[in-house]
């Protein structure tokens, strides 16, 4: 049993400017972002968003087959201040859906608004 999120999380630091993700890396990791902002840019190098403290990234689309791009990251994501990013590896992202499924629907909801 999962008694907190803590348990399932690596807490990582990046300093203004560095990569927390490079476009075209793989990976299936939950990012919770706990501090700080990160600059969110496409394919193209154009600016998207900004992440700050409270809101999240992860590479599922929802339950969408086009959307399965093999775990390939199609954005740079890259720390504007200091930041801290709690990640949760994708095995690991699994057992808290199953430990509390109804984050499932709230961060499906969320990405099919981005």
């Amino acid at each position: 049993m999962i008694n907190s999120i803590f348990e399932l999380m690596k807490i990582r630091i990046y300093m203004p400017n560095e990569f927390i993700i490079k476009c075209g890396s793989y990976g299936r990791g939950l990012y919770l972002f706990l501090d700080g902002e990160a600059l969110v840019f496409g394919i193209n190098n154009e600016l998207l968003c900004i992440l700050t403290s409270g809101t999240h990234f992860n590479n599922h689309m929802g339950d969408i087959p086009e959307y399965d791009f093999e775990g390939k990251r199609l954005l740079h994501l890259i720390a504007k201040s200091i930041t801290i990013v709690g990640v949760i590896e994708e095995d690991s992202v699994k057992e808290l859906f199953e430990a509390y499924p109804y984050w499932m629907l709230v961060i499906t909801k969320l990405n099919r608004s981005l």
